[in-house]
């Protein structure tokens, strides 16, 4: 269980309106923070989240005890995108 991932420190923004009367979607600025190990990772994290990462796909983590873990520093309203390189 070697695989890599990328962790992502994101604020969100805002909500806009992408193109009139038919998307909406939420912005968020994110910077790149560490790489780590997915079996750092699934010491951390729920099975569910582990589970979504072995298969490829990214996870967004909200929990404010985990967001800390992962930045090591202390977070406010934050959140961590993992993604599998």
């Amino acid at each position: 269980m070697q695989s890599r991932l990328e962790a992502y420190l994101c604020k969100y923004m805002h909500h806009e309106t992408l193109f009139p009367r038919h998307f909406t979607g939420d912005l968020s600025s994110c910077r790149r923070i560490k790489e780590l190990t997915l079996e750092e990772a699934s010491s951390i994290l729920p099975p569910e989240a582990v589970s979504r990462l072995l298969s490829g796909r990214e996870v967004i983590v909200v929990e404010p005890g985990v967001v800390k873990k992962i930045a090591e520093i202390e977070v406010g309203d934050e959140y961590i995108v993992l993604k599998p390189l």
